[in-house]
């Protein structure tokens, strides 16, 4: 009973918009709620249908094939249940279906409850989720590879205007989300924020789309102002590499992603986003656990007075302290994601000689940087 429980409630969750538009090339969207995919029956189009005749309504989760019947118990028995829709989209079994159904859906905290005290019973140990940690939803796929699926392309096409290749996405996990089940996320390039062990304890999102009001979305009850970004890296195993592992010896502060992003790729350098244009006291706390024997701290040009600031908080936590010159107009009306989307050449040109000659914070030089910055 317990088993058909599970099902049951694996088969309610189950997203099938993402699932239609992860499996299909072509969709074709019909209205706000209804997708169109080349029928698949093996006991009717078997693959011949060209012209999208299976018609899925997302919202009532039924399917009916105007060609063939599929989806329709009296012409085609059977075909209206999601896990034979599953099955012969894939051309698995049956079986194969359900505990790929059952293994994919987390329960609630009610349900867990339930399953916990069942294992119990049977004297079965259950591994608890250390508190804090989030499990991201399957929903968000992972950008690892590049997707041919049409609903997938926008994506793409937004990471690579920003100069970001496949390589720069599968090393930081980056994902995206086609589900209208998230509406949050839908829409967006997801950044998981993991901590030093690659625990993933947050996650951003940016909007694809310029028209959408909100650019930047924060998974709920997380507070990314306790961690850092990118905190290591995923190997091409899929191991994870902490910056703990990795040891560096000075560290580049940014304000964003896209900042610490352009430092890392273009720059050559370690970069840590700070989310923002302050430092609080658990990231402060992180920097030091780091052991560096230097912190530059390279916010954007309009943050230049908070930067001066920001320095009496950092003199004295390490051995040395720099500050990026801003020598170069440039930087006057561009940041350093901008360098990802330049000619490599041009971009290096820009960055490297900055980083090169950064203003020590201990030297005469740095008197003259920070007045300068005042009153410019």
């Amino acid at each position: 009973m317990e088993k058909k429980s599970r099902l049951r409630r694996a088969i309610d969750r189950f997203d099938l918009e993402a699932y239609i538009r992860r499996q299909f090339d072509p969709v074709v969207e019909s209205g706000s709620t209804e997708l169109r995919v080349d029928c698949f029956s093996p006991n009717g189009c078997a693959g011949s249908d060209t012209k999208q005749h299976l018609w899925i309504n997302i919202e009532k989760r039924v399917w009916i094939c105007y060609k063939c019947g599929y989806g329709n118990n009296s012409e085609q028995p059977g075909t209206s249940w999601l896990p034979v829709f599953i099955a012969d989209a894939e051309s698995k079994t049956i079986a194969e279906v359900k505990r790929w159904l059952v293994n994919k859906v987390e329960p609630t905290p009610a349900e867990g409850l339930g399953d916990l005290l069942q294992a119990q019973f049977q004297n079965q140990r259950r591994e608890e989720k250390e508190p804090g940690v989030i499990i991201l939803p399957d929903e968000f796929f992972r950008m690892a590879k590049q997707y041919t699926s049409r609903a997938a392309q926008p994506f793409f096409k937004y990471t690579n205007s920003r100069g970001l290749k496949i390589s720069n996405l599968r090393e930081h996990d980056v994902r995206f989300c086609l589900s209208s089940r998230f509406k949050l996320w839908k829409g967006r390039v997801i950044f998981p924020i993991r901590d030093l062990d690659g625990n993933v304890r947050s996650a951003v999102g940016r909007a694809i789309s310029e028209k959408r009001e909100v650019r930047w979305a924060v998974w709920p009850k997380s507070d990314v102002q306790k961690l850092m970004w990118p905190l290591g890296k995923k190997l091409a195993g899929g191991a994870w590499q902490s910056l703990r592992d990795l040891k560096p010896d000075r560290v580049v502060l940014t304000e964003g992603i896209a900042d610490a992003l352009g430092i890392i790729v273009v720059g050559g350098w370690f970069a840590l986003c700070t989310f923002g244009k302050k430092i609080s006291h658990e990231q402060l706390a992180l920097l030091q656990s780091l052991s560096l024997s230097e912190v530059v701290l390279a916010w954007d040009w309009e943050a230049r007075k908070k930067m001066v600031t920001m320095v009496d908080r950092l003199k004295g936590r390490f051995p040395a302290v720099s500050v990026f010159p801003f020598d170069n107009p440039f930087w006057r009306t561009h940041d350093f994601g901008n360098l990802l989307e330049m000619e490599a050449t041009e971009a290096v040109d820009l960055i490297v000689p900055e980083l090169t000659n950064r203003v020590q914070v201990d030297s005469g030089e740095y008197l003259a940087w920070a007045t300068k910055m005042r009153l410019s």
